[in-house]
């Protein structure tokens, strides 16, 4: 089930991480 929500983060995380990179950059 661990790996179930990684893989869901994952995938969103790809979405978020265009987000945070526009708006948060690190």
């Amino acid at each position: 089930q661990r790996r179930v929500k990684e893989r869901m983060m994952m995938s969103r995380g790809k979405n978020y991480t265009r987000l945070t990179m526009a708006t948060v950059p690190i």
